[in-house]
């Protein structure tokens, strides 16, 4: 039993020794979102439009934010260079956005906006087969209950309405390839799948 407990201790110690707190604190804002496309480049999304880009593992930040008070939802970097952003919120007042750089953060290009619906989640294949999960943010209690997904086939420049779903809880999807992905759901069924690349949706595993 003692060397169990003991064996337990150094476990924990060697995993608690792999995360090392970022000092200097990169940003005061709330982070809602990490990517890193090597040990290196990476960057941290948050509130208020906050992107923060780091070029040598953390150890310091260039500031790439937007200048808005909306809080950014997700974002998706396909290599150092392009990269796609969201915006998400419950206000009505405030449009669902996406932006694309296509300079490393330097620079955010306005691609889609909707007043009507609030952006969750990116996902790309490619430079420019993309995917948005997206709902409705409508008083109507029917509209507010349903998730889509938008697609685009030239890097966000144009974006198409693809299947609706009456849950109003999907948070994040993944998409393998241009048919095969996979979205998130707080409820029951808590995982779901698309094999026509989010034309329709099906419970995973059925």
């Amino acid at each position: 039993m003692c060397l169990i407990l003991l064996l337990a201790d150094i476990y924990c110690v060697e995993i608690q020794a792999q995360w090392i707190k970022q000092s200097p604190v990169p940003t005061a804002s709330e982070i809602t979102g990490v990517w890193f496309i090597d040990p290196d480049t990476g960057w941290i999304l948050g509130y208020d439009g906050t992107v923060m880009r780091t070029d040598d593992g953390g150890n310091t930040w260039i500031d790439q934010s937007l200048t808005t008070a909306d809080n950014i939802s997700s974002g998706f970097f396909h290599n150092s260079i392009v990269g796609w952003i969201s915006f998400s919120s419950d206000n009505l007042e405030d449009n669902g956005r996406i932006y694309r750089t296509s300079d490393g953060g330097m620079n955010w290009i306005l691609q889609f906006s909707d007043s009507n619906c609030a952006i969750r989640d990116l996902s790309f294949i490619n430079d420019e087969e993309g995917w948005a999960l997206a709902f409705y943010r409508q008083t109507d209690p029917v509209a507010a209950s349903r998730n889509f997904f938008l697609g685009t086939t030239d890097g966000g420049d144009n974006w198409n309405c693809l299947d609706t779903i009456n849950l109003s809880s999907f948070t994040n999807i993944d998409m393998i390839n241009g048919n095969l992905g996979y979205i998130s759901v707080a409820w029951i069924p808590n995982l779901m799948k698309t094999t026509d690349g989010g034309q329709s949706c099906q419970s995973s595993g059925h």
